[in-house]
């Protein structure tokens, strides 16, 4: 389940970036990082009525990033990240990487 929450954190940063871009540009800064709180609140600034609510999807994935890949985020010599996730967590990352990115379909077209 390690891998399905990483993968939910990278399609919400995608639609992020491509949202960014389409409506205020994307920075070399913003290019780089991964963070999508930082993300969510840039186009919160340019587009705060459609983008209500984004800032509580991007914070339930944001931590995904780093501690659904490095075991030394965690207690213990044993402890790696495929022995810490859940299919809830799998499930509730899907749910709201679906919809930051149907969010940023409809800020974008």
């Amino acid at each position: 389940y390690d891998c399905a929450c990483f993968m939910a954190h990278q399609v919400a940063e995608k639609a992020l970036k491509a949202g960014m871009y389409a409506i205020c540009g994307l920075s070399q800064e913003n290019l780089k990082h991964h963070r999508l709180i930082g993300h969510a609140w840039n186009l919160s600034l340019e587009r705060p009525v459609l983008t209500d609510g984004l800032s509580t999807l991007t914070r339930s994935l944001e931590s995904y990033y780093l501690d659904t890949r490095y075991p030394n985020r965690y207690p213990g010599p044993t402890t790696i990240p495929s022995d810490v996730f859940t299919s809830e967590q799998a499930r509730e990352a899907r749910k709201s990487a679906k919809a930051i990115f149907e969010m940023m379909q409809r800020l974008v077209y």
